[in-house]
């Protein structure tokens, strides 16, 4: 009797977790191509360009006007 009600139990259990994984969406399903992926990457890499030339308020104005930034800042060092 204890081993039916095990064997019931599996069986149970393997036949919910295959419907709830044959309900669920791919990856592949959900997400599309961006039409757009170049003129999307182009702010970002604006903004590295600026940087890395020292020009901090073109920099700057690519940021959102909420932006926080939490370091490090100029006057932080790497060495201590």
């Amino acid at each position: 009797m204890l081993i039916a009600i095990l064997l019931l139990t599996v069986f149970s259990t393997r036949a919910q977790a295959q419907t709830t994984l044959s309900s669920q969406s791919s990856y592949k399903d959900m997400v599309g191509e961006n039409p757009d992926a170049d003129a999307d990457i182009k702010p970002v890499g604006d903004f590295l360009n600026y940087l890395v030339s020292g020009d901090l308020d073109k920099a700057k104005s690519l940021l959102a006007e909420n932006f926080k930034g939490y370091g490090p800042s100029a006057t932080d060092s790497t060495y201590h």
